[in-house]
């Protein structure tokens, strides 16, 4: 046991994951769809993963692809939060994406399926406050995922959104499994298809 994380709430994060299961390939398809994606527009793939997970933070994956094809195709910032804004320009001018969430959800998103993108809702999973979350609990979250991963035989990524939608069905939110779809959120977007 994790000597971070009482019993019972490492019990309750693996009922998350079971909750969320038909959900574990999400980090796949996403990256499928970036390159699908990237195919049809001859944007780089690894460009579209890391403007998609630089204006991640604090919006519903929806959002999220409708603000990054809004900034890749018309170059429009609107609704954009001005944090949001200057990582992606730090971002032009350095290629690199900072941040412990958003390097890891980018990639996620360009297929590395070791990567564990813990945000607010993996944070809520294990009772910890994303805002003041440490980089200790941070590891511990990480540890854990991993070991539910190879218990379930998945991916650490696969166990995450497995466990990211069944936190949000506990929470009542009905677009947890939906929300997810980035593919859908992607095609819907496009200006030329």
């Amino acid at each position: 046991m994790n000597k971070k994380f009482t019993k019972h709430r490492l019990q309750l994060v693996e009922t998350f994951l079971v909750d969320g299961f038909d959900a574990s390939s999400w980090y796949e398809d996403a990256s499928k769809a970036i390159l699908e994606l990237s195919h049809q527009t001859q944007i780089d793939a690894d460009f579209l993963a890391d403007v998609i997970a630089i204006l991640s933070p604090r919006v519903q994956v929806s959002r999220n692809c409708t603000l990054a094809l809004n900034w890749l195709f018309y170059g429009v910032t609107e609704g954009v939060m001005q944090q949001r804004i200057e990582a992606l320009e730090l971002y032009l001018q350095t290629r690199n994406v900072v941040g412990p969430k958003v390097s890891q959800f980018a990639s996620n998103l360009k297929g590395n399926f070791d990567a564990i993108t813990v945000d607010v809702w993996i944070a809520k999973a294990f009772g910890v406050k994303f805002d003041k979350i440490t980089d200790n609990e941070r590891e511990g979250i990480k540890d854990v995922i991993r070991a539910l991963a190879k218990f379930y035989g998945l991916s650490p990524a696969a166990a995450q959104a497995a466990v990211w939608v069944g936190v949000r069905k506990f929470y009542g939110l009905s677009d947890s499994e939906g929300a997810l779809v980035i593919t859908d959120h992607i095609k819907e977007g496009l200006p030329i298809c």
